[in-house]
């Protein structure tokens, strides 16, 4: 499909060990391509796959911001239906990131995967609150143990009970005074 000459574009949105090998054929078949973030499995392989486009059609994203209840949100706010927001606080967890994972996450267990709490969920996450609410300024993260990770031979996420909180806050909106 990827040679097919009617495809202009090409949408690679598997899971992160797979980008590199789809971003890489759509590329060399002259197509442009989205990527769903993040693009590559490490910073040497997002900077090479990043360099590899040779159009400049070529881009990196998250869709989360497309949703259409977020994008009806994000429109509240910015008609300025609720008033001003001046402060967000996230909570976010994954099923991915539990005190056991079952085999469909293995691959978040990887480091070599690319796929974290912080390369998937927080960069999700970080877009929406940027899609709702404009450039983030400021974060401050925290995490906590919640649960100690088991003992008996079940697999584990090694980020086995943590439970991400973040703080976020940017300009807002700029308020005409009279």
């Amino acid at each position: 499909m990827i040679q097919d000459r009617s495809i202009d574009i090409v949408t690679v949105a598997v899971k992160v060990p797979d980008h590199r090998e789809y971003v890489l054929a759509a590329l060399e078949a002259g197509k442009a391509v989205y990527c769903e973030a993040p693009l590559g499995s490490s910073p040497a392989e997002t900077r090479m796959l990043a360099t590899s486009t040779q159009t400049g059609h070529s881009v990196i994203g998250l869709q989360g911001r497309l949703n259409p209840s977020v994008r009806r949100a994000a429109q509240i706010i910015a008609e300025d239906r609720i008033g001003r927001p001046l402060n967000a606080r996230v909570v976010s967890t994954s099923s991915a990131f539990g005190a056991a994972s079952t085999s469909a996450y293995e691959y978040f267990e990887k480091k070599e995967s690319g796929a974290s709490l912080l390369t998937i969920t927080a960069g999700h996450t970080l877009d929406l609150v940027e899609a709702l609410l404009g450039e983030i300024t400021a974060v401050d993260a925290r995490t906590e143990t919640l649960w100690r990770t088991p003992s008996s031979s079940t697999q584990v996420d090694r980020h086995a009970g943590k439970y991400p909180t973040m703080s976020m806050s940017w300009p807002g909106p700029r308020q005409e005074r009279s």
